[in-house]
C-alpha cells in the first residue's frame, strides 16, 4: 500500500496499520502528516513491513510502533514530536 502527500488527523486508533497473517503486506508513506490520533502514528503488525520517509507525525500514544515480534518499520528523515514514545 502506498501513501503519499496524506494527511490524517482526529482519529480514535492508528493513523495508518499494516498486517498480514502470511507476512509480505508492505506499506510505503511518504510525505505523511500524521496528528492527534489515539494509538500510533504508523504501526507495523505481525507480517508487516513499513517505511516512512519525509513524515511528521505528532502527537499520537507511539509515533512508530512495530508490534508483534516480526513487524518491521523503517523510518527515514521524519520528525516525531510530542509523542508518548517515539517523541
Amino acid at each position: 500500500m502506498d501513501v503519499k502527500d496524506t494527511r490524517i488527523n482526529n482519529i480514535g486508533g492508528a493513523g495508518v496499520r499494516i498486517a498480514s497473517t502470511v507476512r509480505g503486506a508492505s506499506l510505503a508513506a511518504e510525505r505523511v502528516n500524521i496528528s492527534r490520533v489515539g494509538t500510533n502514528g504508523v504501526e507495523s503488525g505481525g507480517g508487516g513491513i513499513a517505511t516512512v520517509k519525509d513524515s511528521s507525525i505528532f502527537p499520537a500514544g507511539n509515533g512508530v510502533a512495530a508490534t508483534s515480534g516480526v513487524g518491521v518499520l523503517n523510518l527515514s528523515n521524519s520528525l516525531l514530536m510530542s509523542n508518548n514514545v517515539g517523541r
